[in-house]
């Protein structure tokens, strides 16, 4: 293969690659915008009843759940969104060890519970 060939192939590998990684973050952005309108529901929703209920209730305790796994669901919105808007990465050698601590509390909510992970 010739030098121009080579770079006419690069070149086009490389719009490909933009290509993908903008479609990934358009559907990034989308479903980080709709798991946010549900979250907000949710977490609206909840407060009304909190308001309602009295503050010895036995359905305390599980309104309180709803409010912790709704604050986790909000807090995964924000890492989409930041990820949706990523341009595309500059490749460099990075710490695996880093990016498996960043990783991890993300995988372990879409993750069955059954699944261990080492």
């Amino acid at each position: 293969m010739r030098d121009a060939e080579k770079k006419a192939a690069t070149a086009h590998l490389q719009q490909l690659h933009q290509l993908k990684f903008s479609t990934l973050n358009q559907l990034a952005a989308g479903t980080a915008h709709e798991f946010n309108n549900l979250i907000a529901g949710i977490l609206g929703s909840a407060e009304i009843i909190s308001l309602e209920l009295p503050e010895v209730h036995p359905a305390r305790e599980s309104l309180n759940h709803i409010f912790e796994a709704s604050h986790r669901a909000r807090d995964f919105v924000i890492k989409l969104r930041e990820l949706a808007q990523r341009t595309l990465p500059d490749y460099k050698p990075t710490q695996l060890q880093n990016v498996i601590t960043e990783t991890l509390p993300i995988l372990r909510t879409i993750i069955a519970s059954k699944v261990q992970l080492h």
